[in-house]
């Protein structure tokens, strides 16, 4: 039985330490390994990206590479079309 729980505690660990891992992810780190999605921003907006900084109606692309895996989505229905809210917590 403490064999078990041990196992279990032991699995948890390692699982909320890979989540961790990932999700602090650099601006930097992201750039570096994406450059082809870096490159098609405008010039703008590769500089606010490189500053991990985020401007209106910019592309979900260059969002991703300033601020990484948003915390939560909404998805809207607009006119015809969809839209989509990214939510960051932190």
């Amino acid at each position: 039985m403490q064999r078990r729980i041990i196992s279990l505690a032991l699995t948890f660990g390692i699982a909320a330490g890979a989540l961790i891992f990932t999700g602090c992810a650099t601006t930097e780190a992201r750039i570096s390994q994406h450059p082809e999605m870096y490159q098609r921003l405008s010039s703008r907006d590769q500089a606010l990206v490189s500053q991990g900084q985020i401007r209106p109606a910019m592309t979900m692309d260059a969002v991703w590479l300033a601020w990484g895996k948003t915390d939560q989505k909404i998805l809207d229905n607009v006119g015809e079309g969809r839209g989509e809210t990214w939510v960051y917590l932190r």
